[in-house]
């Protein structure tokens, strides 16, 4: 699923369930000024941590939306 939007600061554009190689992109601006893209991954759950030996969550209880989810954020300037 695919879609673009509009918010101050500019435009967004939300991917989900890319494969495992990847999307291609292609984006056609006009303009002198650099041109900055954030690209972040949204994964649920947690990466294991070394070291660690953390309980698993209690079968009677879940996560709030968008909870026990890793986020990686990268800025490329263009």
């Amino acid at each position: 699923m695919t879609e673009a939007r509009w918010s101050s600061g500019g435009w967004s554009f939300d991917y989900s369930n890319a494969r495992d190689e990847g999307i291609d992109l292609v984006l056609h601006v006009q303009g002198a000024a650099p041109v900055r893209l954030g690209v972040t991954d949204r994964t649920a759950g947690f990466p294991p941590i070394p070291g660690a030996n953390l309980p698993p969550r209690p079968a009677d209880s879940m996560s709030f939306q968008w909870g026990d989810t890793t986020l990686v954020r990268k800025t490329f300037v263009f």
